[in-house]
């Protein structure tokens, strides 16, 4: 399944699937310790409460692409991860976090090598400032409640300078040179 739209999603998002969200694609990778279960990346929706997000199920599916356990379709506190892997190096502007009663979380999280402190939901925009443009980031909990749900990222893609072109080609051509005098030699 992919995403239609803008900032849309899903019902499940199975592993390693593919999503569109403007124009930036992105992979949802669900991952697991537990060497027993094999983990999907996993969109839970309304089910009578406000939407949650993306989290891990490892419980495995039914035949209506339902988590067998009904509860795990979160990131876990003792096992599960849940890895972002975007087409293109990006910096994230916004992180909206929600807890396993879908609301908004408070408590700490790993998230791109650090751990920070969530506050109603977000990370502060000093931290997201801190975290440095890449292509793929690793979130799971690590405090203040047991599961976790990624409700929604806001990404911009980062260019490659100009400079860093001007540099190839300044490498490639000093290559040739130095292979042309080899020659003559």
């Amino acid at each position: 399944p992919k995403a239609a739209g803008e900032g849309s999603w899903d019902s499940r998002v199975g592993a390693g699937e593919y999503i569109i969200v403007n124009t930036i694609g992105v992979t949802a990778i669900g991952t697991t310790t537990d060497q027993n279960k094999v983990a999907d990346a996993y969109l839970d929706g309304p089910s009578g409460a406000p939407q949650a997000g993306l989290g891990v199920c490892s419980s495995g599916f039914d035949g209506d692409g339902q988590c067998l356990v009904a509860s795990d379709d979160n990131l876990n506190l003792t096992v599960e991860a849940l890895k972002l892997q975007f087409d293109v190096v990006v910096k994230i502007t916004d992180l909206i976090i929600k807890d396993k009663d879908h609301q908004l979380a408070n408590g700490d999280i790993t998230f791109a090598a650090g751990t920070y402190t969530l506050t109603d939901g977000r990370l502060d925009a000093e931290v997201l400032n801190a975290i440095g443009p890449a292509s793929s980031f690793m979130l799971n909990f690590v405090a203040g409640g047991s599961e976790i749900y990624v409700n929604s990222v806001t990404v911009n893609s980062v260019p490659v300078p100009a400079a860093a072109w001007l540099f190839g080609s300044g490498l490639i051509g000093l290559a040739g040179v130095a292979r042309k005098r080899r020659a003559v030699a």
